[in-house]
C-alpha cells in the first residue's frame, strides 16, 4: 500500500537497508521521518525530481554517519523515534535539496517527528500529580544511568545528569554533551540547531507540565532542565523568549 503523499516512483527508491552505512556502529533513520521527508519533497518538487533528491538525502545521510562516532545504537534511548538520527537525516535533507528550508520549516519537520510520543502520553500523564511527576523523574534516572554505563565503550554519548526529585521543586536534570549539537557544531549547522531544540517545549506541554531551561549545549556547555507541573507557583515566574540566535529559552519575569 503506497504511503500518503509519496508517489510510486518514491517507493521504488532504493531500500534504506542498501545504504553504504556501517550497521554495526549505526543504525536508520525512523520510518516517521522518512515519511515526513519524501511528503516535503512531493509537497515541493515534481515526481521525477522529488525521487532524486530523496535518493540524494538517503545517500548524504550515509555519509554523514562516515564520521559519526559510535552513539550506543538502537537500545539508546536518546537514539529512538525523533531522536540523535532522525535529526541527521533532517540535516540531510537540508543539504540535498537546492532550496534550502528555513530554520521554521526544519522547525516544523522535526516537530512532525518529535512530538506524536508526547502527545499521545499526554492521554495518561499530568504532570501536576506528583506521583506521575515522581515516575518521570525515575525514567529520567534510568536513561542517565544507562548512558553511564555505556560510557567506556561510547565515550562520544551523551552525557545526563540528574539530581533527587523533590516533591516541591520537580525535575532537574542536564545535558553535558549532545551528540546532535556536536554534529552540527563539526558540520556548520549551528544556525539550524533552533529547529531541533526548541520543539522541548511543545513537547513537554503536552504532559501538562512547563519547561523552564535558560541554556543548551548549542549555545554554551549544558542543557539545563527544569520541569513542573504547569499549574505550579514556579512556572509562573519565568516566561518564554527567543534570543538573537533564534533559541527559545526561559527568562525570570
Amino acid at each position: 500500500m503506497r504511503r500518503k503523499g509519496c508517489s510510486e516512483r518514491q517507493e521504488k527508491n532504493m531500500r534504506d537497508k542498501e545504504l553504504a552505512i556501517d550497521w554495526r556502529k549505526h543504525i536508520c533513520y525512523s520510518r516517521q521521518v522518512k515519511n515526513v521527508i519524501q511528503q516535503r519533497l512531493a509537497a515541493r518538487y515534481p515526481d521525477k525530481e522529488a525521487e532524486e533528491l530523496w535518493e540524494k538525502v538517503q545517500h548524504q545521510y550515509a555519509e554523514f554517519l562516515k564520521d559519526l562516532p559510535f552513539l550506543g545504537g538502537g537500545k539508546n534511548t536518546h537514539n529512538a523515534t525523533g531522536g540523535t538520527y532522525d535529526c541527521i537525516a533532517i540535516f540531510a535533507y537540508y543539504e540535498a535539496v537546492p532550496d534550502k528550508p528555513s530554520v521554521d520549516e526544519l522547525y516544523e519537520m522535526n516537530n512532525e517527528v518529535f512530538l506524536p510520543p508526547f502527545r499521545f502520553l499526554g492521554k495518561v500523564m499530568d504532570g501536576n500529580r506528583n506521583f506521575l511527576l515522581r515516575l518521570m523523574n525515575i525514567a529520567f534516572q534510568r536513561t542517565a544511568a544507562k548512558d553511564r554505563k555505556i560510557r567506556d565503550i561510547c565515550p562520544d554519548g551523551y552525557i545526563m545528569e540528574t539530581e533527587p526529585f523533590d516533591k516541591g521543586n520537580g525535575i532537574r536534570y542536564r545535558f553535558l554533551r549532545c551528540p546532535v549539537a556536536e554534529f552540527a557544531r563539526r558540520h556548520g549547522y549551528m544556525d539550524l540547531m533552533p529547529a531541533f531544540c526548541n520543539g522541548d517545549f511543545p513537547a513537554f506541554g503536552f504532559l501538562y507540565t512547563t519547561l523552564i531551561r535558560e541554556h543548551t549545549c548549542a549555545e554554551g556547555s549544558v542543557c539545563d532542565y527544569w520541569i513542573v507541573g504547569d499549574k505550579s507557583p514556579v512556572a509562573g515566574r519565568y516566561r518564554l523568549i527567543k534570543d538573537k540566535k533564534g533559541f527559545v529559552v526561559s527568562r525570570g519575569k
